[in-house]
């Protein structure tokens, strides 16, 4: 049901245009910092620096695959959303802006990410929560002393996942017509409704 609510959510934003879209992608972060904020001050007194095992070439291949799976989905939509710009903007400007706007965003939370996760087996409620990787499950056992207002955030940080698939669905019809050419004639909130329900 939650899948679902979410795919609705993002494939209404997406057909609301680019304005709408821009919009909420610059409102959608606030909630998540919130949470986040919340479950780091909650939570902020467990963590600690345990011994850790030393990191594999496969822990590192995997952790650097995340990170550039996560990146390098922004790139279909580049072309979409760069025609918006204004055309006498300096390229530089362009780069230093998207640039930090992956670096800070991305660091901050693998580091706070890894730090959760190495202390996760030694407090018993999230090791519970974290139990076969499941990140949402941590996240809800970080905000459990809050009660009430943990779960509403946790609800906050599922539906957060609709300001990423609205972009993508936003992009994915233009970039379905620029790579087969002859679905030009097809309206692109088909893709979008095609994309929703895979």
């Amino acid at each position: 049901v939650g899948i679902v609510v979410i795919d609705i959510i993002a494939l209404l934003v997406s057909f609301c245009g680019y304005k709408v879209l821009n919009w909420y992608e610059r409102v959608a972060w606030i909630p998540v910092v919130l949470s986040f904020v919340v479950a780091l001050g909650i939570g902020g007194k467990h963590l600690f620096n345990p011994p850790a095992e030393p990191a594999t070439a496969r822990a590192i291949l995997s952790f650097a695959s995340t990170l550039a799976g996560f990146v390098i989905s922004y790139s279909p939509m580049s072309s979409d959303f760069t025609t918006y710009f204004h055309p006498d903007v300096s390229s530089w400007r362009i780069f230093i802006y998207s640039y930090l706007g992956f670096l800070l965003p991305i660091v901050t939370l693998q580091c706070l990410g890894a730090a959760v996760a190495v202390v996760a087996p030694s407090v018993p409620q999230w090791d519970a929560g974290y139990a076969g990787g499941n990140v949402g499950g941590l996240l809800e056992a970080m905000l459990q002393p809050v009660k009430g207002f943990g779960k509403f955030l946790t609800v906050l940080l599922s539906l957060s996942v609709a300001g990423n698939l609205a972009a993508t669905f936003y992009s994915f019809s233009l970039n379905i017509q620029v790579f087969v050419p002859p679905l030009v004639i097809v309206p692109r909130y088909v893709f979008s409704i095609l994309a929703t329900a895979v």
